[in-house]
């Protein structure tokens, strides 16, 4: 294979490299649309205005930036310079260039920055502006270059001179960019001035790539700048998970692209903004990236020889991580010489070491991913099956089935492949990658011709388990009852009966308790065995189905039974057992026993060590805290639960714990629960987790509107996934519908609003989801619609005795009365409200939404304000604040409704404005409905008066 082609180092010979080169231009002259708002950086920004703080008080400092080529060291220097020469600071910026250097030229660049704006600063410093002129003409008149040259000490004397001369009259910062290209005068010259600047009102900052192959001057340099009092070194590392996802928002703001495809990205940018940004550039296809950033990659291979670059290139088809002995068999040299181009590429900073065992790594994956893409498919494929080869001759204790199955089936190898699916898929679940593990087990179905019928249904079923793992709930599903249908009813009662449990597991989270009650009924019903441990499980698994239906009954009869069980039983099962009889003791109304409960699940978890029960029983103390109104207990469980999945990497747990949490503050707090649906957003694999995404999805669509944040909502408004959780039932139809129904009303499509609404009602059972969601979108729900609510609402009162249920309950209430036109009614039932969410103590928002209904919107907007749900403000703004004309509100109004409002404010009844419009009286009911909501009046007598007020001669202007 011959040696991919790589740029020379001689960039003057590639001019049109220069133009391409733009993590070398700097910030400050990029067009507005190439620059994003800073993302991340708060600590490393505040350490250069405190710093800076010190330099204006005569406290010279001088800082060393470093970082990885396109992490972000410019950007972050120039949003500081821009803070800083907004409150009238001199600043100057110059830049070291690899392609043409020459003595002094970057400080020599940021002085002439500074005189352009203060052309008069060394007027009167004739020593200095003499001593410095060889290096700037302009000063004075001109000398030679070999006079500069003999007077070095002279010329550092005169250019700290020059700097102090400037910071006397205001503070001065001085910026030189990519310090490790700088020629040894200039070097020099930065170490001097990291003395002289000591007692000045100068700030200096040099940024330098910690990543790139450094020089013997500047790495002397370098020691002996970092010994210097006055010197503060601030490193700029990757940009954390959460922050890249926000940094993506930006870059995509305009564009289409698929979650999954972001996802992707952001793994391979890790944590590199400007490896993001290129990336999203070129979304799907790895091959079309920017030249920019493939030759920003493929530069660094320059000092290797062919042989060199031939072997980091076959570790390239490895993987990320790979060891020599591997990487050798599979290269088919002799280790020396491998052992060699890794010393090459680990100086050339393309690879790191670790020891013990020895593994290298590529030092960002998109490095890695470059160079797999420089060789063509044939190559690879060729590659790939010497890799798989050379891994099954190792011992039997290294063979990783997954890395076999991976490379088979990329050398296009399909029976081989097929070999070794299955213990690829279990490998992958133990690993938590179940995406990854359901699609070996699809392989191995798939490339078996006529597999014997237990092996189809081993394979069926734990293609279900992975596919539940991984959000994928209906396809579990179905998976499952494959399963089922390849064991037949003569195989063994315990397997049969077992599947039957996961097929319930799965029916309750797509909302199907019925269809879930009856699977557990049949796994009971196929075992003969009292004493089963199956049999345990499958109780536990009915007694949690009763639990969720609250059938008190139902729950008091299964726990019996469950407790007069006396077959074996292992900790996890006690485990389990504990945890739920404590959220059954909770519903019967036994708090005290079911905190006991409680705190024996957490310990049995904690002791078996069982990460995934300690999680569970964490999550029921949350609930049930929650449900007793000791919200500070119930959030401490709920964050206990974030640490513990995030430890074992529980990624589906990391991700709901999350959006419980957004969920659980949203109406205290939207940047709390930002920052939380922030993290679900960023939790790897989440889009491979499909209801999960939904439900985050919902929380966010919902914080993006409440906040106002349009370019949040245009990120996060995935509307498939939201109709796909509406379709889905149970919470999830809850929390979609609500989400959706928001949208629609945003949009001033009342008609979908209603329909959404309509649906998530009439496919949902009361106990089955956060009624309170809907509480925002209801205003303009249809009358039977909120008689279900109000059902709902009075059901779940009666097994929850906290103010909240009665709360939402006199809302929902209220706004029936307003539609129906009962408006002392209506706002009688609406300060009850406001009163209940005031005494509740953490529904802030929605008491803001009841003194909204009863139209003290100054009130109602000071409590969003509180909450930080700017976007109710606008939206209270726009719909109240009085506008100088008739029907001030107008731009809150659709055409049709201004029409019919002109009329209505004339004193033309509904009759006569259909007769007008030609339209039905109904429709015209509508309209007038939804006028009255929008501009907050109760009756025709106080709209027209209200336009009267508006259109008089006494009337402010707009």
């Amino acid at each position: 294979m011959h040696a991919p082609i790589v740029p020379s180092r001689s960039h003057a010979k590639n001019p049109g490299f220069l133009a391409t080169r733009r993590q070398n231009v700097p910030m400050a002259i990029l067009t507005a649309g190439e620059r994003h708002a800073l993302v991340g950086r708060r600590a490393e920004l505040q350490q250069l205005q405190q710093g800076f703080l010190r330099a204006s008080s005569g406290r010279g400092e001088l800082f060393l930036i470093f970082g990885d080529a396109g992490i972000g060291k410019t950007r972050l220097v120039t949003d500081w310079l821009a803070d800083i020469a907004s409150r009238g600071t001199c600043t100057g910026v110059g830049e070291c260039l690899d392609y043409a250097q020459a003595p002094y030229a970057p400080f020599v660049d940021a002085l002439r920055a500074v005189l352009r704006a203060a052309p008069d600063a060394l007027r009167n410093a004739v020593a200095v502006r003499s001593i410095l002129s060889p290096l700037m003409p302009e000063l004075s008149g001109v000398t030679s270059q070999r006079d500069v040259q003999g007077s070095k000490r002279r010329l550092f004397d005169a250019y700290a001179e020059a700097l102090r001369t400037i910071s006397a009259a205001k503070p001065l910062a001085i910026v030189i960019e990519d310090l490790h290209w700088a020629d040894p005068d200039s070097l020099d010259l930065a170490v001097y001035l990291s003395g002289a600047i000591a007692a000045s009102r100068v700030a200096m900052v040099f940024t330098y790539r910690q990543d790139e192959p450094q020089s013997r001057n500047f790495s002397a340099a370098l020691a002996r700048l970092e010994r210097r009092p006055a010197v503060r070194r601030i490193p700029v590392g990757p940009l954390s998970a959460v922050e890249m996802r926000s940094f993506a928002r930006t870059v995509t703001l305009q564009r289409e692209m698929s979650p999954r495809t972001i996802d992707r990205v952001l793994t391979l940018a890790e944590g590199n903004p400007l490896f993001a940004e290129e990336l999203l550039r070129a979304g799907d296809d790895m091959r079309s990236v920017s030249p920019n950033l493939r030759t920003l990659v493929l530069e660094r291979l320059a000092p290797l020889t062919g042989e060199q670059r031939v072997v980091l290139v076959n570790a390239s088809v490895i993987g990320l991580r790979f060891g020599p002995k591997l990487l050798q068999a599979a290269v088919g040299t002799p280790m020396e010489d491998v052992l060699g181009a890794l010393r090459g590429a680990r100086d050339c900073h393309l690879i790191t070491e670790q020891v013990d065992p020895t593994v290298y790594r590529f030092r960002h994956a998109l490095i890695r991913e470059i160079l797999y893409h420089e060789i063509l498919e044939p190559e690879a494929a060729a590659i790939h099956a010497r890799v798989a080869r050379a891994i099954e001759k190792l011992p039997e204790a290294e063979i990783d089935p997954v890395s076999l199955a991976y490379h088979y089936w990329m050398a296009r190898d399909v029976p081989k492949a097929t070999a070794y699916a299955e213990r690829a898929g279990d490998g992958s679940s133990r690993s938590l990658s179940f995406g990854e593990a359901a699609t070996y087990y699809e392989r191995a179905l798939a490339g078996t011709p006529h597999p014997a019928r237990l092996d189809r249904a081993r394979l069926f079923e734990k293609l279900g388990a992975a596919l539940f793992s991984a959000g994928l709930v209906e396809r579990s599903l179905r998976s499952y009852a494959l399963a089922l249908d390849a064991l037949g009813e003569e195989s063994d009662a315990e397997r049969r009966a077992a599947l039957y449990g996961s097929m319930s597991k799965a029916e309750l989270l797509l909302g199907h308790q019925d269809a879930a009650m009856r699977s557990v009924e049949r796994g009971l019903a196929v075992l003969t065995s009292l004493e089963s441990p199956i049999r345990f499980r499958l109780l536990l698994e009915r007694l949690y189905l009763a639990t969720v239906l609250e059938d008190e009954r139902e729950v008091a009869s299964i726990l019996a039974e469950a407790e007069g069980f006396s077959g074996p039983r292992d900790s996890a099962l006690d485990a389990r057992f504990y945890q739920l009889r404590s959220y059954a003791r909770a519903m019967l109304g036994d708090l005290e026993r079911a905190e006991a409960d409680l705190n024996l699940a957490i310990a049995t978890a904690t002791s078996a060590g069982d990460a995934e029960l300690l999680y569970d029983a964490l999550h029921t103390g949350f609930i049930i805290y929650g449900e007793a109104s000791e919200y500070e207990r119930s959030f401490a469980m709920l964050e206990r639960a974030v640490a513990v999945a995030d430890e074992a990497l529980l990624l589906d747990k990391s991700i709901k714990a999350r959006y419980m949490r957004a969920e659980l503050i949203m109406d205290e707090s939207l940047p709390i629960a930002r920052a939380a649906v922030d993290a679900a957003l960023a939790v790897p694999g989440l889009w491979d987790m499909h209801l999960m995404a939904s439900a985050v999805t919902a929380s966010a669509v919902r914080i993006a509107l409440h906040q106002g944040d349009a370019a949040f909502l245009e990120h996060v408004a995935n509307l498939a996934l939201l109709e796909d959780g509406l379709r889905v039932g149970g919470h999830y139809a809850w929390r979609c519908g609500a989400a959706l129904a928001e949208l629609a009303i945003a949009k001033g499509d009342i008609a979908r609003a209603q329909a959404v609404i309509h649906q998530v009602i009439s496919h949902t059972t009361v106990g089955n989801g956060p009624v309170d969601r809907l509480l925002f979108a209801a205003r303009v729900g249809h009358d039977r619609d909120l008689v279900r609510l109000v059902e709902y609402c009075r059901e779940w009162t009666e097994r929850h005795p906290t103010p909240f249920g009665p709360a939402v309950m006199a809302l929902f209430e209220s706004y029936r009365a307003r539609a129906r036109g009962e408006n002392d009614r209506a706002e009688r039932l609406a300060a009850e409200a406001a009163e209940g969410f005031e005494k509740n103590g953490d529904s802030t928002a929605l008491q803001a939404l009841a003194l909204e209904q009863l139209g003290r919107y100054r009130e109602a907007a000071e409590l969003y304000r509180r909450v930080g749900a700017l976007g109710d403000v606008a939206r209270l703004d726009a719909e109240h604040a009085p506008r100088g004309r008739r029907n001030r509100r107008a731009s809150a109004l659709s055409d049709r409704e201004r029409e019919v409002a002109e009329l209505v404010a004339d004193g033309k009844t509904n009759k006569a404005i259909a007769n007008l419009l030609a339209i039905s009286e109904r429709t015209v009911e509508n309209h007038v409905t939804s006028i009255f909501k929008k501009t907050g009046v109760s009756t025709r007598a106080e709209f027209i008066a209200r336009s009267l007020r508006e259109t008089s001669p006494s009337s402010p202007s707009p």
